[in-house]
């Protein structure tokens, strides 16, 4: 199996919404991202920092691209934290990002929405 690593749950609130009146209150929104390395980061075996993908860069990257305007769309949302988070890898590696909307304002909707866009794994 290939290296992957699992950034979680990473909270940011966004203003995110349909309308204006929705985009005006910010809401929680949960980022996933995977990475799957062509092979293992030298941080692997060197535990240095300077030789892997460090988790706090990739949480920067989300919360700066989040909050950089209003979204419209969590598919939109996600597809631009995808393309700015992707800058931070070579071209061999491999990336899925997860937006998960919490609390859409929907009646009944109790496990909000989510969406993907990434590279195939292998």
């Amino acid at each position: 199996m290939r290296p992957l690593l699992e950034v979680s749950n990473y909270i940011v609130q966004v203003q995110l919404g349909c309308t204006p009146a929705e985009q005006a209150m910010p809401q929680e929104v949960r980022f996933t991202v995977l990475v799957q390395f062509s092979t293992a980061p030298k941080g692997e075996e060197n535990d240095q920092l300077d030789n892997t993908l460090c988790y706090a860069q990739i949480c920067e990257h989300i919360l700066k691209t989040s909050q950089e305007k209003k979204y419209h769309l969590i598919e939109h949302l996600c597809s631009q934290v995808y393309k700015s988070l992707k800058k931070l890898v070579d071209s061999s590696t491999r990336m899925q990002v997860c937006v998960h909307k919490v609390r859409p304002p929907v009646e009944h909707l109790a496990g909000g929405t989510r969406y993907t866009v990434g590279d195939q794994f292998h």
